[in-house]
C-alpha cells in the first residue's frame, strides 16, 4: 500500500521500508535537487496512511565519496 501511494512521486526513485514496532520507517533517496518531502507526505496522508515524522538527512561530499569507495571493497 505504501509503494502504491508513492508511485509517481517525482524525485524519489529509491524507497526502503522497514518495521519499527507497529510503525513503518521509510528511507527515500531523492534524485536531484528537488525535495520530494511535501509530495511524499501528501501522498501518504491522502491514502489514509499516518505520517508521524519527516526528516531530511544530507551527506557531505566526503561522506558520499567514502560510502562509494567502501562499497567496492
Amino acid at each position: 500500500m505504501i509503494r502504491a501511494a508513492l508511485a509517481g512521486i517525482a524525485g524519489a526513485p529509491e524507497l526502503r521500508i522497514s518495521a519499527e514496532g507497529s510503525r513503518k520507517r521509510l528511507v527515500i533517496t531523492k534524485n536531484g535537487n528537488k525535495d520530494p518531502g511535501a509530495g511524499i507526505t501528501a501522498a501518504l496522508v491522502g491514502n489514509g496512511l499516518p505520517v508521524y515524522e519527516i526528516t531530511s538527512d544530507r551527506r557531505s561530499l566526503e561522506e558520499l565519496f567514502l560510502s562509494l569507495t567502501k562499497e567496492g571493497r
